[in-house]
């Protein structure tokens, strides 16, 4: 069943990096797994904060990565079946 309207999922959570969290977020957002892309540069925003990133260190990596409940994933993989 769906969620009431305003309910909310209050629980603890762990990352990927095995960090866990306190977290009061609305229902709807827990119902379905979801993927983030790192490095992700096509808003403004992460453009702006990559450059920063590659001024302040060089080697820091920038290869578009997705994390999944799976683990992490590089696009590059992902099309290529790796």
């Amino acid at each position: 069943a769906f969620p009431d309207w305003g309910d909310l999922f209050m629980g603890k959570v762990t990352d990927y990096q095995g960090h866990e969290s306190r977290v009061t977020e609305p229902s709807a957002l827990c119902l379905y797994p979801m993927a983030k892309t790192v490095n992700d540069t096509q808003n403004t925003e992460n453009a702006i904060n990559m450059q920063v990133a590659i001024q302040n260190r060089p080697s820091v990596n920038v290869e578009p990565l997705i994390i999944t409940c799976d683990g992490i994933k590089t696009i590059g993989g992902m099309i290529n079946g790796d």
